[in-house]
């Protein structure tokens, strides 16, 4: 009975990791709709799953008082994944139910913002400055902007699900290529924003003393944080500076460096975990550490010069005037002077 419960709990993860890949890119109703489905179907196919390993233990073994034993266990499992497929399918025909009285009554599903308001996908690094550059967007204009900040990877992914939003502020080329792979930009718009740059730090309290990269091989600390290296742009540029150090037994800084590193979903988390333990060090951008200069520590600034932040407008957008207008309003002399109080650079 105990393989049988283990599978249980197996299948559950595997929707649930189904789920969460797909998370982001529905709406609060929907996901309520997925996952009343999600249930139900599950607990169809476990209960036929159940059903079929009852008839093959008897078929095999005999009435045996373990199998009778079984045969109990399984039936008193049936009855409740029974009860719980009932339950869901309920609800399912309550949902069906309002979808249609909605259909021909008339019903449109609301947006997440109205159509006035200019939604802006940006990368998390930006949350700070941009915010500023919208509270004037809107004094000079009346028109609201509304920012869903993430990192760029997590952005990418729900415009190409959704095709929402007005515009899209990466922190690197990469992710926009993709969603330029994926055809939801507008011709002509991409244009190179900004540019920004990579250094090592730690907690303000650490002990660590950096003058070179290469100084990192002989280091005495417990964990890097940096971006997920495989998704995370910050990541990906941290990986590409410490491929360019070598150390003594010949490996790269990077592989020497791979067990340690502790991997974020963003800039701003690799950030928080360096700034929660004083035996860890990380790779963030110049204007996170400015950002938290008080607690944070700078070691070491990186070489690299090509750290930039794409922008483009999204086709298909719902406020296409209100976008526009944001758009330029990006490029002006007011907003590029917000950007560089905030540490970022002008791409030359």
């Amino acid at each position: 009975m105990r393989s049988y419960l283990a599978c249980l709990m197996t299948l559950r993860v595997s929707m649930m990791r189904f789920w969460l890949r797909i998370h982001l890119s529905l709406g609060a109703f929907d996901h309520f709709i997925f996952k009343i489905s999600l249930c139900a179907f599950s607990g169809i196919f476990v209960a036929k799953y159940f059903s079929f390993s009852l008839g093959w233990h008897l078929a095999t073994r005999g009435f045996t008082r373990k199998s009778v034993a079984f045969v109990s266990d399984s039936l008193c499992i049936l009855r409740v994944m029974r009860r719980f497929v009932r339950i869901q399918f309920k609800q399912l025909t309550l949902v069906f139910g309002v979808l249609a009285l909605c259909a021909f009554g008339g019903c449109q599903r609301m947006s997440d913002t109205d159509g006035d308001t200019v939604l802006v996908f940006a990368a998390v690094s930006l949350s700070d400055s941009l915010s500023e550059v919208g509270g004037a967007f809107r004094e000079e204009t009346g028109t609201d902007v509304t920012f869903n900040f993430a990192g760029s990877q997590t952005l990418a992914q729900q415009i190409a699900a959704s095709g929402r939003g007005d515009l899209f502020i990466s922190a690197d080329e990469e992710w926009m290529d993709f969603i330029a792979a994926k055809e939801h930009l507008e011709a002509g718009s991409r244009i190179s924003l900004l540019s920004n740059r990579l250094v090592l730090v730690s907690a303000a309290d650490a002990e660590f003393r950096v003058d070179r990269l290469e100084d990192l091989c002989s280091l005495d600390f417990e964990f890097l944080c940096i971006g997920d290296p495989d998704a995370v742009p910050a990541g990906r540029y941290a990986r590409k500076w410490f491929e360019q150090e070598r150390c003594g037994d010949g490996e790269t800084l990077w592989e020497g460096s791979r067990s340690r590193i502790s991997p974020a979903p963003d800039v701003r988390a690799a950030l928080e975990q360096v700034l929660s333990r004083s035996d860890s060090i990380g790779v963030v951008y110049r204007t996170d550490f400015l950002r938290a200069r008080e607690r944070t520590k700078l070691l070491l600034e990186s070489p690299l010069q090509d750290i930039r932040y794409p922008a483009a407008l999204l086709k298909g957008r719902e406020n296409v005037s209100g976008g526009a207008a944001f758009y330029e309003f990006l490029k002006s002399e007011k907003v590029m002077a917000i950007f560089e109080r905030h540490g970022f650079g002008r791409v030359e």
